[in-house]
């Protein structure tokens, strides 16, 4: 076991190497898009985040088959102020729906609303921490929660970046502890490839379709964005698959029923 955890920080290392040596052999790169670093992955956020006194917005949909049969809508407005703070406002939705089982009947969909603040290190712009405060109202949940994530980010080169981060959600009797990690690779200046992974370590984030009982379940995402070069790299679009519900802190680590992904369409906007 030992010998196979040296081997695989090996190929990983091997790797990430080997992209950033192409990255360093292409003369041409812009300077502006190797600072170019994602504030959110799929299903996770990391700690950059827009210029002082400048917003985004972003809309997207996650759109389930199997058994959870249902799409959720998302939107998140986000606006840096001086300190490097940022505020953040998201709400994700759908209607309830119904899942019966051999006794038992799930019941699942609704909505939640977070509002956050994100702070990032001056003196360490690779970590940042957020604070906020989330009001689900969905068949498990109807009342408000704290918020909290810690985000620590690694930029082997322009090319190639490694997040962590730990997320929880203070649900009484039921506190939701996540551990992500999550990488960027950039094809190019316009492409770039997102992904993610979330384990659950303390609480349980959803239902078994089998028994009906509370159980954990791991979350994933993956992405491809593409940002047009004209407009100063304002506008993006991305499209991937994963399980996760949403992107508040709540339903980033809640997965679909049974185990069912989802296609992810999003479009971003900076100004």
């Amino acid at each position: 076991m030992k010998n196979l955890k040296i081997l695989f920080r090996h190929l990983a290392l091997t790797a990430a190497i080997t992209a950033c040596t192409g990255a360093v052999s292409n003369a041409q790169q812009s300077e502006q898009t190797a600072k170019m670093l994602p504030d959110r992955l799929v299903s996770m956020d990391t700690p950059s985040e827009p210029e002082t006194n400048h917003f985004q917005a972003r809309i997207g949909g996650h759109f389930f088959g199997g058994r959870e049969r249902s799409s959720f809508g998302s939107l998140e407005v986000d606006y840096s102020l001086r300190n490097q703070i940022e505020i953040m406002l998201r709400a994700d939705g759908a209607e309830y729906k119904d899942f019966k089982g051999n006794g038992f009947v799930i019941r699942h969909g609704g909505r939640d609303a977070e509002l956050l603040a994100k702070y990032r290190l001056k003196d360490h712009p690779d970590f940042a921490f957020t604070v906020g405060v989330s009001a689900p109202h969905t068949p498990a949940q109807n009342q408000v929660y704290f918020t909290a994530q810690a985000l620590l980010e690694h930029q082997f080169c322009s090319k190639v970046g490694v997040n962590l981060a730990v997320k929880t959600v203070a649900i009484s009797h039921n506190t939701l502890v996540g551990l992500a990690a999550g990488g960027s690779y950039r094809f190019s200046d316009d492409l770039q490839l997102v992904a993610d992974v979330t384990g659950i370590a303390s609480g349980k984030n959803t239902r078994s379709t089998t028994t009906g009982r509370l159980e954990r379940a791991i979350i994933w995402g993956v992405a491809a964005r593409y940002t047009p070069k004209f407009d100063s790299n304002r506008f993006s679009v991305e499209l991937g698959a994963g399980n996760a519900l949403g992107s508040t802190t709540g339903f980033s680590m809640t997965p679909g029923l049974g185990g069912s992904a989802a296609i992810y369409f999003g479009i971003n906007y900076r100004h």
